[in-house]
């Protein structure tokens, strides 16, 4: 009997875990896997990421391997997609080419990339980019410009 408290104050934070979901996801976004295409002046663009500006929570990143987007991640899973919404998309140069790091693999030292497409592509208000997330995967393609404003379809 001494006991019976706790065993009380168990039930009642087990109910309370079991309804709020005691962080096993509560508070996240819904997602959408994204796929698809990335090209500047009609040839694919690489060693860059891509990131998909969430207004209301955390952002989606993911990487742009010779045109196309892969490994889009919001939360803590590797592809795990980015959040259901409408989205601005920015992308960026990667600072170091990973293929060419010593450290992966026993060659030459990173070396710093340039972007070749216009840095306006890496500002959400200038880049012109945007995302319609919905649940289950999403194919997007993004065709940068040098002059005018890109196009998505």
């Amino acid at each position: 009997m001494k006991n019976s408290w706790l065993i009380h104050f168990a039930a009642i934070i087990g109910a309370v875990c079991v309804y709020v979901g005691c962080g096993s996801g509560a508070g996240k976004s819904a997602l959408g896997k994204v796929t698809g295409t990335v090209t500047f002046q009609g040839k694919p663009v690489d060693d860059s990421q891509i990131v998909f500006h969430n207004p209301n929570g955390r952002s989606a990143t993911g990487q742009i391997v010779a045109g196309a987007i892969e490994d889009v991640t919001t939360y803590d899973v590797l592809n795990d997609g980015a959040p259901v919404g409408t989205l601005k998309v920015t992308v960026h140069p990667l600072t170091m080419s990973y293929s060419n790091n010593p450290i992966r693999s026993g060659t030459a030292p990173p070396r710093i990339r340039n972007a070749k497409y216009p840095a306006r592509y890496g500002i959400p208000e200038t880049s012109g980019l945007e995302a319609i997330i919905k649940p289950g995967t999403n194919e997007l393609t993004f065709e940068l410009t040098e002059n005018e404003v890109a196009t998505q379809k």
